[in-house]
Formats: C-alpha cells, structure tokens, sequence
C-alpha cells in the first residue's frame, strides 16, 4: 500500500468528509482474533464513508476490510494484540478522533496462566473468611 494510504493519512481522508469519530471492536487470545464493526460518525450522527475518496487511483478497491487490515497492521499503537498470541483472552473497543488522531482502547484481558498454590493441610493455619 502506498504511502498516502497509511492508516494516518486514510484517517486524516475520512475527516476531510466530515468523519469525526470511529469506533471498533475487538476480540481475541490464544493466535487468533480480529477487528470488526466499524462505525464511523458526523459528531453524534452515524454516517458511511466514502472509500473512492480515500483512495485515488481506479485499479485498488479500498473498503471497510481494508481498512480494518490496515488497523491491524499498525502494531503497538491501535492494535495493542499485535497477532493476538498468547495465553489470554481479550475484547474491547477502540475509539478514534479523525480531527486529533487521538484514541482510547477501552477493554478486558484475561490470562490463562498456569497457576499453582500448594502447602499443608495439617501444619499451615487456615484463613479466616
């Protein structure tokens, strides 16, 4: 994908038809997740882009999968989860403002790590509850 289409640029396009925020959900853990339900918004008022005015040339057809793609491929930054690898499970929502660039991932992780209490019936004292 060409420079002018990185997820930074495609933000700054959707702003320019008047797309002030998009929101996204997420879900994953254990190698495998996604990113799905874009919602892109006019203030309050929930609108659908454009996608020939974020890309310029005729022979690339650029899309709402396309931009989730490019969602997932920024790493570190609005995808946290990178390829969702690893003993946890997660879901959430990210939310984006065209204007500042600004975002807030809103979500839940929990770990499936191996965990291991032992000890002695008959020498350790119980806890009180």
């Amino acid at each position: 994908m060409s420079e002018k289409h990185e997820i930074t640029n495609v933000l700054r396009a959707l702003h320019t038809q008047g797309i002030t925020k998009i929101t996204f959900d997420y879900s994953g853990g254990g190698d495998e997740g996604s990113f799905e339900t874009p919602e892109f918004y006019e203030g309050d008022k929930k609108v659908y882009p454009d996608w020939t005015k974020v890309m310029s040339d005729e022979e690339t057809d650029y899309d709402e999968d396309s931009f989730l793609g490019q969602v997932y491929e920024d790493y570190g930054r609005l995808n946290q989860w990178y390829s969702f690898a690893g003993d946890y499970s997660c879901n959430g929502t990210v939310t984006i403002n065209t204007e500042t660039g600004d975002f807030d991932d809103s979500g839940e992780q929990s770990t499936m790590q191996h965990q291991s209490h032992t000890g002695n019936v008959f020498k350790d004292d119980r806890e009180s509850f």
